[in-house]
Parts: structure tokens; sequence; C-alpha cells
């Protein structure tokens, strides 16, 4: 009897020590799991009180729970059997404890206690929100660095370049291109096919024992994109992200990608483009917005002429509000730059804020510009595909 329970005290033993060497890597959280679960009204015809308490939680079947699926971002670093290292990526480190007991998992790190456990090759740490609702936050092994430590870059090594991200016509990021400024601020211009789109944002660079991590948010859409950089060749960095997929109730999925440095556009090229823009275009779509419940806009114009360094933006209609007619115009003056990676268009207005414009189509007497147009009412606006014609002169 004591030879069996001896025995059964090293098998326990031994799957402690085996699971604790599976730890011993740098994890990263893949996403975080919301889950809410309907209440239902308890339909027992005795109870009469219509009251909060009187709502019970019943068995759901699966496709009734609500889940939803976010970006999360952190590293778990597993020491040794008794240590680990808890990072925010792009945040602060912190030092802690943690036990694991079969495939129960508990982290104590800053008076705080995470209890996950060990599933499928993953950590799930499992978190209340509520009576109703539940979120747990998923990790994954990270795949091993390739990078030379030395040769890590920082934010400087991106400045006042121009990178494009390769990858699957079904990604996500398909299609991004990043030129970096100076000072962690970057241009995002999305391309699909011949369409292209333009927001403004910031970058940071954070590294973690030979991980490089490139992160940039969209500040016109609030998106997030983090890339795992895990080995260099040539004028590419090859990585990978977690990517979440808005409305589809499905954990994200692992993604492989490249970012390609790109040259900027020589100066014949630049000046060519230049050249072309030159001149007065009008607008042969209708390109203002119109939302109002007060009056509709008629007899619309928009027209953009480009001096040397300076713009002029005209728009103007009628606002018909049935009982009368009101003219509107609007002048707006400005500066303007054409980017070196010959994808966009900086207007800085005079008295207003700055605009980064598309160039979409752009032949001798044709464009079409992808831009932000105000509406003539109040705090309202739209991005959109604006098709000019140039004026001929006389």
């Amino acid at each position: 009897m004591k030879r069996a329970y001896l025995l059964f005290l090293i098998l326990i033993l031994f799957q402690v020590n085996t699971f604790s060497q599976e730890l011993e890597s740098v994890w990263i959280s893949s996403h975080n799991k919301n889950i809410f679960i309907p209440k239902k009204k308890n339909n027992n015809k005795d109870t009469q009180s219509n009251s909060y308490d009187s709502l019970i939680l019943e068995e759901m079947e699966v496709e009734e729970i609500d889940t939803s699926y976010s970006e999360a971002y952190m590293l778990l670093d597993f020491k040794n059997s008794k240590e680990v290292i808890v990072k925010g990526i792009g945040g602060k480190t912190g030092k802690g404890k943690y036990k694991l007991r079969k495939n129960k998992l508990k982290i104590r790190v800053e008076n705080q206690t995470l209890k996950g456990r060990i599933e499928n090759n993953k950590l799930i740490f499992s978190f209340k929100n509520g009576k109703y609702r539940k979120e747990e936050l998923v990790f994954e092994k990270m795949r091993n660095s390739e990078l030379n430590a030395s040769l890590i870059p920082d934010s400087s090594t991106f400045y006042n370049t121009h990178w494009k991200v390769i990858a699957d016509t079904s990604s996500i990021n398909y299609g991004l291109n990043f030129h970096f400024l100076d000072s962690n601020f970057v241009i995002i211009t999305r391309i699909h096919s011949k369409y292209r789109r333009t927001n403004w944002g910031e970058f940071k660079i954070d590294n973690y024992n030979n991980h490089l991590f490139l992160g940039v948010i969209n500040r016109n859409f609030g998106e997030n994109y983090i890339f795992n950089v895990y080995k260099q060749k040539n004028k590419s960095y090859y990585a990978n992200t977690y990517e979440v997929m808005r409305f589809i109730h499905k954990p994200p999925l692992l993604v492989n990608l490249r970012l390609e440095k790109i040259p900027f556009l020589t100066n014949s090229v630049l000046d060519s483009i230049k050249n072309k823009l030159i001149g007065n275009w009008h607008a042969i779509n209708e390109p203002i917005p119109c939302e109002s419940n007060k009056f509709k806009l008629e007899n619309q114009y928009f027209s953009l002429e480009f001096e040397k360094e300076r713009f002029i933006i005209t728009k103007g209609g009628n606002l018909n509000y049935g009982n009368k007619e009101i003219p509107k115009e609007i002048i707006i003056k400005g500066s303007w730059k054409l980017s070196p990676t010959g994808q966009y268009l900086t207007l800085q207005p005079d008295n207003s804020w700055t605009r980064y414009v598309s160039i979409n189509v752009l032949e001798m007497d044709y464009a079409e510009f992808d831009m932000t147009i105000k509406a003539f009412e109040e705090n309202y606006s739209n991005t959109g595909i604006i098709e000019l014609k140039k004026n001929n002169k006389p």
C-alpha cells in the first residue's frame, strides 16, 4: 500500500515538473474573449415577483451565448519553476510568482492574482465581469526569434521611411502602407486595387528578449496593428500578428506577413506628379454630404485649385428650406505638399486641421481623390471618392 502511494506521489511530481518545463517560454496574448450570457425570465407561474431577483440564468445553447473577441497585448515569460515576468506590449514590466497544480495555474503579481488553466497548448485566464459576463484572456507560445540582439532597431530606424505590408489578400492587413515620419508619427495608406484611403496615426517600437514589436495606432478609426517581428532579411522584416475580425464571432487567426521597405519616388517622378496636379479642378460628381432634416442641398459645386505651393478649395450650393432658398459658399485656402511616396497629398488650411488626400487616379485632365469633405450642417463630414475634371485653359 505504501509503495503504491509512493508511486502515485512520484507520478504527480513528474506531471507538475513536466508542465513547468512546458511553461518555461515566452507567451503572447492572442486575444480577449468576452462572453455575455443572456438573462431569461423565470417562467414559473407560482413566481409573483417581477423584480430583478426573479430573473434567472437558465441553461443556454451555445448559439444563444453572445461572444465577442478583442485584441490583447501582453507577454508572460516563465523564467523558472516559480518566477514569471508579466509585460504589457509597449508598456511596463512586472515580476511575479506562479504556482502550477496539474493544469491549474495561479500568478501573483503586484497584489493581483491571475487564475487560469492549461488547455490545448494555451493558457486561459478567466475573469468575472458582473453576474452574466465573463472574460477569458488567452495566451499562446511565441515563435522563437531569429533576430540579432545587437541589431534590433529602435524607433529612429523607421523615421522618414516607407514600408509596405505584404500579406495574403484575405488578411485585414493586406494593402497597408506606412509612411513613418519623425516623432513617432505615421501616415497610413490602405490600397485596394486602384483605390486608396489615407489616415494618420502613431507608432511605437518595443522589444523583449530578442523579440521586436511594431505597434501602429490609426487615430482616425481607432484601429491597432501589432506586428511581432521574428526575422530580418535584406530590406524586409518577417512578422506575424493575430487578426481579430470585427463582427465575426470567431477566435483570431495567427497570420504571417512581411514588412518590405519601399524607396521613395525620385525627384523627377514627383515633379511629374506635381505638374499634373497644378491647375483648377472641378468635381463631376456630388461630393458634399448632406444629412440635414432642415434643408436640402441643391446645385452643389466643388473645385480644387493647385498653385505651386498653395491650394484653394471652393464649395457651395443652395440650401433649400422649403419656403426659402439660401445660397452658401465656403472658400478654404492653405498650403499643400506631395508625399515622397506619391500616394497622398497633405493639405494644411490656414486656419483649420491638416487633411490627408489619397491620389487614386491622376491623369492629365481627370483625377480621383479620396478625401474628407465637411457638410454645411455642423459636426458632419464624409470620406469618399471625388471625381474631378481639369478646367481647360482658354
